[in-house]
């Protein structure tokens, strides 16, 4: 029989263990951008199909565009669909709305699919009107400088 001190040890080492375990190989959670989980065009099971393809990422942050090479096999094997022709229309689903992009490999070999946070389509428009704000702000700054220089000169 174990006496207290030693069930409080064995308690003790069992809880720093589980610690170590978790440091060296924390739980991840298969992310989905809420955008996506509303958008009502989308099927469930393609949105699955985002899940999963983001449960294989390296990288967990939705916002590095994470790539991932996965296997059609795989994929049925995690999900409820049924067939590999299914599974490529949800695939196609995903990349026509612009949440992933399918990169071909050939033959016998798996595709990427590289995740995106927000619509590609979304991005760009970020993207672009970032580079209109920057010109502006440039064309502002030399408007300013030049005026500057207009007044000091009539002074």
């Amino acid at each position: 029989m174990l006496s207290d001190q030693q069930i409080t040890k064995i308690n003790e080492i069992a809880v720093s263990m589980a610690h170590r375990q978790i440091e060296s190989k924390p739980p991840f959670f298969s992310q989905i951008p809420d955008s996506l989980v509303k958008d009502s065009r989308i099927s469930n099971d393609a949105k699955s199909c985002y899940m999963l393809l983001h449960s294989y990422c390296s990288k967990k942050n939705l916002t590095k565009y994470p790539t991932i090479e996965l296997s059609l096999k795989t994929m049925l094997d995690h999900l409820s669909i049924k067939d590999e022709r299914t599974l490529r229309k949800r695939l196609n689903e995903l990349k026509i709305r612009g949440w992933i992009e399918i990169i071909r490999q050939g033959k016998m070999k798996p595709n990427k699919y590289i995740l995106y946070g927000i619509k590609k389509s979304d991005w760009n428009a970020m993207v672009n009107m970032h580079k209109v704000q920057l010109k502006l702000q440039r064309d502002f700054d030399l408007i300013q400088r030049l005026n500057n220089k207009l007044t000091s000169n009539h002074a």
